[in-house]
């Protein structure tokens, strides 16, 4: 199809399983908020997603991300936060609850969000979790070869979904976790997570602004 022109055509074979692997053009593109499309191309639970090339960024409120999905961006896509919007303290760029087998993965693709709007007192109230991956109780994940920049909170956050659920066998790997305001990976509950070649630089805003912060929530 015609760049930024949807295919219902398309959609409709995922929506059929003829079809395992889809852009998410097909769905839509609007240069000043795509939200409903990339939400509606996520929640088709096609099996791999290609988050295609659209000559400007897919600007978005939060999305969340579900089970059983691969989400590859291309070379050059920019999933950027829609200014003015983010408002509530735990909004995530993406967010994920209680997912399994998940893949995050772009190379030369960055997610970015805007930390000098959400440390303003004047525009936001004060929040240190608007990260830019949020993880809470997933398992069998893999995120790879993003730059992630400008978070209200984390690169990425790995956090439990309730007791005896943590994140669970997950890489992270060649990884830029940049600028963000408290710390470019905060992990409060894994298990089994290989974190390798990857670049965190230049945190600054909540403390304790590490790379990497472990740090238990509660005992269990």
């Amino acid at each position: 199809g015609e760049r930024g022109g949807a295919r219902p055509d398309l959609v409709a074979k995922v929506a059929s399983g003829e079809l395992k692997e889809a852009h998410a053009s097909w769905w839509g593109f609007d240069a000043a908020d795509s939200t409903a499309f990339l939400q509606a191309a996520i929640d088709s639970g096609v099996r791999k997603l290609i988050v295609d090339d659209m000559g400007s960024p897919w600007v978005v409120k939060p999305l969340k991300g579900r089970s059983d999905q691969e989400i590859e961006f291309a070379r050059g896509v920019e999933l950027v936060a829609k200014r003015g919007e983010f408002h509530r303290k735990m909004d995530c760029l993406i967010a994920y609850r209680g997912a399994s087998n998940v893949v995050l993965r772009g190379c030369g693709a960055t997610f970015r969000m805007w930390v000098c709007d959400y440390t303003n007192s004047a525009l936001y109230a004060k929040s240190e979790w608007r990260h830019a991956i949020g993880l809470w109780g997933v398992s069998n994940y893999r995120i790879e070869g993003l730059t992630l920049s400008s978070s209200g909170g984390d690169g990425i956050y790995f956090g439990s979904a309730g007791p005896g659920f943590p994140c669970r066998n997950g890489v992270v790997r060649n990884v830029v976790s940049e600028r963000n305001n408290r710390q470019g990976m905060s992990i409060i509950s894994a298990e089994n997570l290989l974190i390798e070649k990857c670049v965190l630089r230049d945190t600054c805003g909540a403390r304790p602004m590490a790379g990497i912060d472990i740090e238990p929530n509660r005992n269990t």
